[in-house]
């Protein structure tokens, strides 16, 4: 899991350049489940000590990986941060910190969904058509009822939801409505005062990002339409951002009329200059 995106759900207790609001996601515990009840050390966290990791460990037990790190991985299969319950169909984090294997009897089986287009997406594109393309629309209430569809759509996956303490008390750690009230109470605050229509894209951008969980097309191509959300920086350059992906060699190799692409070749709706997202 990107450290990346566990800071931009709030899932560390330290200052990092992505903290949004300095409280957890409500959609955390059904994003990422933690299998350990323990930070990671010694030969599970290679990384620490070395200044070119943002993060390396962002706190939490969220045990994650910085973008870009190419460094053999720890045999830390079973103790990593993992899928929740949303949206492939793992577990809840009831902080039971299970392995999510077999033995685990609180998972979903796998049985989750695949958000192809969820109606959070289509309020957040509209929402972001106001702003860019300047059409008749209230990109402000779009943003609101992008997160509510985004919260409702997750929060509806079952799970075990609650545990139990020593002293037998019941836990519950579900989102609650004050929970998902209070998140969006302080983006629609942070979004009010954010100064231009180009700073509150980039909030509209990353909502909608954060919303696309289990998802890569949406983000990779909000990205390179719009340049947003801001990402953490790779530990390890890799050149020029692909604007475009290769063509299959099999097709290249069968079919006459196919040139083989670049990297840097942009699709037809990609009018931004080179260079923008490198």
């Amino acid at each position: 899991m990107s450290n990346g995106f566990l800071d931009m759900l709030n899932a560390g207790d330290a200052e990092a350049p992505y903290v949004e609001t300095g409280i957890a996601d409500p959609r955390l515990r059904y994003y990422l489940y933690r299998q350990r009840d323990d930070a990671p050390s010694g030969s599970n966290l290679p990384c620490a000590g070395d200044d070119i990791y943002d993060y390396c460990y962002v706190g939490n037990k969220y045990w994650g990986r910085d973008h870009g790190d190419d460094e053999g991985i720890p045999n830390d299969n079973t103790r990593r941060t993992t899928w929740g319950v949303y949206p492939g169909g793992g577990a809840f984090d009831n902080n039971q910190f299970n392995r999510t294997d077999s033995s685990n009897t609180q998972t979903l089986n796998g049985e989750g969904i695949n958000p192809i287009f969820l109606s959070s997406f289509t309020h957040f594109a509209l929402a972001e058509a106001g702003l860019d393309l300047g059409v008749g629309v209230d990109s402000r209430a779009l943003l609101e009822a992008g997160i509510s569809l985004s919260m409702d759509k997750v929060t509806d996956f079952s799970g075990s939801l609650t545990t139990t303490d020593e002293d037998d008390e019941t836990i519950d750690y579900a989102a609650t409505s004050a929970d998902i009230s209070d998140y969006i109470a302080r983006v629609l605050a942070e979004y009010d005062a954010a100064s231009g229509n180009d700073a509150k894209l980039a909030i509209v951008i990353r909502e909608w990002y954060i919303a696309s969980w289990g998802n890569g097309i949406e983000p990779y191509n909000m990205y390179r339409r719009t340049g947003y959300p801001t990402l953490q920086t790779g530990v390890v350059p890799v050149g020029v951002f692909p604007r475009s992906f290769r063509y299959p060699e099999s097709e290249v190799n069968t079919n006459p009329n196919v040139d083989q692409t670049t990297a840097d070749n942009q699709v037809f709706w990609d009018t931004n200059p080179a260079g923008f997202i490198n």
